[in-house]
């Protein structure tokens, strides 16, 4: 009977798992039809859109980024610093 009953959970999890990877196929699919879609309307439209917006929107982007970054490295410093004695020197 237990033999039996481990078998089930075996089948169970088995189709369960292929069940998961049929779902991260089928999304990986339409993630790349929306990728080719987005591609293909780029090519359609036409480039009238000024160029320096999306540069400064991308300067922008990567500041915000950069600053998220500063602060993440500010905390594993201080908490670096609150570990050891603290030292006059910097370690960055």
């Amino acid at each position: 009977q237990d033999n039996k009953d481990q078998q089930n959970k075996d089948q169970d999890k088995k189709e369960q798992d292929n069940k998961d990877q049929e779902n991260k196929d089928q999304d990986k699919k339409e993630q790349d039809n929306k990728d080719q879609e987005k591609k293909e309307q780029d090519k359609k439209e036409p480039k009238e859109k000024k160029p320096n917006e999306s540069k400064e929107q991308a300067i922008k982007n990567l500041d915000a980024i950069n600053g998220d970054e500063e602060k993440v490295l500010l905390k594993v410093n201080r908490k670096k610093g609150n570990q050891k004695k603290k030292s006059k020197t910097k370690d960055w």
